[in-house]
């Protein structure tokens, strides 16, 4: 997960990631997130995408829609790659 760009200028760097927040599964905060169906994901496959959270709670769910200048990239695990072959 990338905390959103530093400014609106093209290629900006992200800015560091705030002390206070943590990623964690979106899990019941994804009644939080509006719109999420519009994913066309299910429930269960949402509930596991991160999000980062902080004290007063999600401040953005980037794979369910609600990034909110965040952004998150899957990755396929070495597993993955072995199924591949």
């Amino acid at each position: 997960v990338t905390p959103p760009p530093k400014s609106d200028a093209p290629g900006a760097p992200p800015q560091p990631f705030p002390p206070d927040h943590w990623v964690a599964a979106l899990g019941d905060h994804l009644s939080e997130v509006p719109g999420w169906r519009d994913t066309g994901l299910p429930r269960e496959a949402l509930a596991v995408t991160p999000a980062v959270l902080s004290p007063g709670g999600l401040v953005a769910a980037p794979l369910a829609g609600a990034g909110n200048g965040w952004r998150a990239t899957l990755s396929p695990g070495f597993h993955n790659f072995l199924a591949m072959q």
